[in-house]
């Protein structure tokens, strides 16, 4: 009989417990899932705490004919460039004088090619160049080599900023932090969406009540060719708002490159495991260090990330996270700085969508 009554208040049967994780076990295990219609999928585990995130991928999740339909729901006219918090800010000569201010680190009146590069980041996203480029805007800078350059605040706050910006968009989109299109699809709208709803519930492990309650309206994704989105996280660790506790990114067609890097895994035990618990202090300078494009593994042979996960593109497969520890009962924990994660560079059109689902409320909130 106690036997009985432990059965009838495991989590599983109670409402508290709507917010269960899916466990990861070991990298490699698989748990075999029956969807409504009758389809059989399996959830992979390819990451798991010993290697930095919990990550699973389901292969064939969505059918062709959903693929089709959520590119359908977001026809390219209804696509917006995708922006992200500082692009487009307008770089007065008095905004100017302030970033000079900000990133002269070392007081000395110049900045070097770091202090520059952060400069870059803060004004406009902007996460890679080159001295060629910059020399019809910094030609007294640009005229040295090497350790020698050095961009004078006369320099510094001479130069049209805005023109720059505006010419490095048109002619290298690679070098800003994200380069795609998107749109939000609301469910409401489109019945096929539904179903696609209680497939993310029957993967995760989930209710299906509660995917439809959290889930954010879909956000379709198309990126050119090139299109990219350097490392990043899908929620803040100080989101006043109700956060993003777990991610599915569904692959709407095939494409070579435009890979999903996991940054914050290491498959190989190339770093301690110590580092996975670590705060801001550890894992603001591996942002720092993943904005590029050059940091996708293989990309030039070089990255410090040739250990992390990569996802190659499949039409219909789809790869879910968790952004932070979640009780069952909805309250958030501890913010995974490990699940910092982007798209490499397409080789051609590169469709994709997002579902974040919402935790209840943060601990110590009532709902």
């Amino acid at each position: 009989m106690v036997r009985q009554i432990l059965l009838l208040t495991s989590c599983w049967a109670l409402a508290s417990c709507e917010y269960a994780v899916r466990d990861p076990f070991h990298i490699g295990y698989r748990v075999p899932v029956q969807l409504a219609d009758g389809q059989h999928v399996e959830v992979e585990t390819l990451s798991n705490f010993s290697t930095g995130l919990p990550v699973f991928y389901v292969q064939d999740l969505l059918s062709e004919e959903e693929c089709s339909a959520i590119r359908s729901a977001a026809p390219r006219p209804a696509m917006m460039k995708s922006l992200v918090a500082r692009e487009y800010q307008r770089v007065t000569k008095k905004r100017a004088a302030r970033h000079f201010r900000d990133v002269d680190v070392d007081r000395d009146q110049s900045l070097d090619g770091d202090e520059l590069a952060q400069f870059f980041k803060e004004a406009a996203d902007l996460v890679d160049f080159t001295w060629d480029f910059l020399s019809a805007y910094l030609p007294k800078a640009t005229a040295a080599a090497g350790d020698r350059r050095q961009v004078s605040q006369k320099e510094f706050i001479s130069t049209d900023w805005v023109k720059f910006f505006r010419a490095a968009k048109k002619h290298h989109p690679d070098w800003f932090a994200r380069h795609s299109y998107q749109t939000f699809v609301e469910y409401s709208d489109h019945a096929f969406l539904q179903p696609v709803l209680d497939k993310v519930a029957a993967v995760t492990g989930l209710s299906k009540s509660l995917v439809r309650r959290t889930a954010e309206s879909m956000q379709v994704l198309l990126y050119p060719e090139g299109g990219h989105y350097s490392c990043h996280h899908d929620t803040a660790p100080d989101n006043p708002d109700f956060p993003r506790f777990l991610t599915l990114f569904f692959f709407l067609n095939d494409v070579d490159g435009g890979e999903t890097v996991f940054f914050g895994t290491d498959l190989n035990g190339t770093y301690p495991e110590d580092r996975f618990a670590a705060g801001e202090d550890v894992w603001g300078p591996i942002e720092s260090k993943c904005q590029s494009v050059r940091s996708c593994p293989g990309f030039d042979g070089s990255s410090p990330f040739a250990s992390s996960l990569v996802v190659k593109p499949r039409a219909g497969s789809a790869v879910f996270w968790y952004n932070m520890a979640v009780t069952n009962e909805g309250h958030v924990g501890r913010f995974y700085w490990s699940s910092i994660h982007g798209g490499c560079p397409s080789k051609g059109e590169k469709w994709a969508a997002n579902i974040w689902l919402h935790a209840a409320h943060r601990a110590g909130q009532e709902l």
